[in-house]
């Protein structure tokens, strides 16, 4: 799905993107800002505000990406039963502000997660408990669930 249409300065936004489950095998790229993200759980999918529509990989670099394109608040709530809730999947914008990811499969072979340059919370639910993250200036990972802060691959 791609939101397109206005400039730099006024592109297009969504404001509410609610989903009663889960994105599954979903790329939804806008041009500029999601206001506000909630879903159970997220597969091998792509999110992104203001990112080039040709990016279907976890970036590395805000090459392409719309300088005033946000995505303020997202959760990825949970499908339940203890199952992995976000796996294989990449959140992205030049700026995410208080993000909720629930269950990540930190084992998934492959690096996923959030990145943006700048993002003000991030707590996620791990199955042995909560990690809270702000992070000003620090890219994290646990295995292979990534938050990459500036863009910045965590080493």
């Amino acid at each position: 799905i791609f939101i397109t249409g206005g400039n730099q300065f006024f592109p297009i936004s969504l404001e509410t993107l609610r989903v009663g489950g889960s994105l599954d095998r979903t790329n939804i790229h806008t041009n500029g800002n999601i206001e506000v993200v909630e879903m159970r759980g997220m597969f091998d999918s792509v999110l992104m505000a203001g990112g080039p529509n040709t990016q279907y990989q976890f970036p590395s670099s805000a090459n392409g990406f719309n300088n005033f394109a946000t995505l303020p608040s997202v959760t990825v709530s949970g499908v339940g039963q203890g199952a992995s809730s976000f796996v294989n999947s990449v959140i992205a914008a030049r700026f995410l502000g208080d993000v909720r990811i629930t269950l990540p499969d930190i084992s998934n072979a492959l690096p996923f997660g959030l990145a943006a340059t700048r993002i003000d919370s991030v707590t996620t639910t791990f199955a042995d408990g909560v990690e809270v993250l702000d992070p000003a200036t620090t890219s994290m990972a646990w295995g292979d669930y990534q938050v990459r802060v500036g863009f910045v691959v965590p080493t």
